[in-house]
This record gives C-alpha cells, structure tokens and sequence, in this order.
C-alpha cells in the first residue's frame, strides 16, 4: 500500500519501464556491440536502487485484502 505520492506513480512508472524493456527485447534489434550489452548489464542495478527507493515508500497492507 502506498504512502505517498511517489508510492503510488513510482511504482506504476517503474512497472511501465520494465514492460517497455521487456518489449523492445522481444521486438528490438540486437545489441550493436558487446560493450553496449555490458554498459546496459551495469546499468541495470538502477533498477535495483529505484525498486528499493519506492519500496521506502510503500508499507504492508494488514488484514485481509478487499
């Protein structure tokens, strides 16, 4: 559950980035090069840190869910 603002449209941006990820690679050209595939592998932790800056501002949901 959302406490914020950025909660709420944090996660549904990051949820629309990784969507739009996953489609460019399933209909994207290949990588121009190795070093773009590192560069991009690198890239992704990111993600890892974006994930975890709208988890801070998100909270459990106690009790059953409506």
């Amino acid at each position: 559950m959302a406490t914020d603002r950025i909660g709420r449209w944090g996660l549904v941006a990051f949820v629309t980035l990784l969507a739009m990820i996953q489609t460019a690679n399933a209909f994207g050209d290949p990588p121009p090069s190795v070093a773009a595939v590192a560069w991009v592998g690198q890239a992704q932790w990111l993600l890892v840190a974006w994930a975890a800056w709208i988890d801070r501002h998100r909270r459990i949901r106690n009790g059953p869910v409506a």
